[in-house]
């Protein structure tokens, strides 16, 4: 059962059920805040998302989506890295549709 536990804090699963994002983007964001790789966000933890997501400072957010996209935490994101988020994110043949469309459109 997915609960918050009060001596550790909000579990992977709570969270990934609650944020409402796709999968890969929920648990990216979990991983980068379980700073004690503890598999729980503690207060601390949790309050840290928070600030980072509601900031209106544009440097630490475009800070949060780079650290979400470099899974291997190197200081680049490569090719695959955005591969693998866009194809957790939107469907790649909805991609290509809706570029089809835009290109059919310019030529009108």
């Amino acid at each position: 059962m997915s609960k918050v536990t009060p001596l550790r804090g909000i579990s992977k699963i709570t969270f990934i059920k609650y944020t409402s994002l796709p999968y890969l983007i929920a648990e990216r964001l979990f991983l980068l805040f379980d700073r004690d790789n503890d598999s729980f966000l503690n207060f601390i933890e949790f309050v840290s998302i928070v600030l980072k997501v509601n900031s209106s400072d544009t440097t630490i957010k475009m800070k949060l989506v780079f650290d979400i996209y470099d899974f291997d935490k190197d200081g680049c994101i490569t090719s695959k890295d955005v591969m693998t988020i866009l194809s957790h994110t939107i469907s790649i043949d909805s991609f290509k549709n809706k570029s089809l469309s835009l290109t059919e459109k310019a030529k009108e």
